[in-house]
């Protein structure tokens, strides 16, 4: 999809998102709002996830782009968040990327699920991260 294209489709979803509180968004949508690593501003991104009750999991797969997303930088560098869902109130999360079998079977899952994350990691040439999101105490 052409970079402009997708940065005004993101805008619409935003404002739905917003409208709706996160409902009738189709797929499990959650609104994950990072610091930005260089900037220090709120940076927002609708991700789809995968509940596991203790922990929310999101895929940071860009589309299959050759490189990671800014919003997992920026988690990289600033491992909370906060993030809004399915008309709850927001909450902050704790960040961490998953690593080795817990990564691939968590990642295996969510193809399962969302089949076009596969054909992100064959076309994105690199492996994609998986973050898992707790709920901060």
């Amino acid at each position: 999809m052409n970079y402009r294209l997708m940065r005004a489709v993101t805008r619409i979803q935003n404002v739905q998102f917003s409208l709706f509180r996160g409902r009738f968004m189709g797929p499990p949508t959650l609104r994950l709002t990072t610091t930005g690593r260089n900037s220090g501003l709120s940076r927002r991104a609708l991700l789809l996830y995968l509940d596991e009750g203790a922990r929310l999991i999101v895929i940071a797969s860009a589309g299959g782009a050759p490189t990671d997303p800014d919003w997992c930088n920026n988690l990289r560098a600033t491992p909370r968040a906060l993030v809004e869902r399915g008309g709850r109130p927001a909450r902050e999360y704790d960040a961490a990327e998953l690593e080795g079998e817990d990564r691939d079977q968590t990642f295996a899952n969510m193809c399962n699920l969302f089949s076009h994350f596969a054909a992100y990691q064959q076309k994105a040439g690199r492996p994609i991260p998986v973050i898992a999101l707790t709920p901060r105490q």
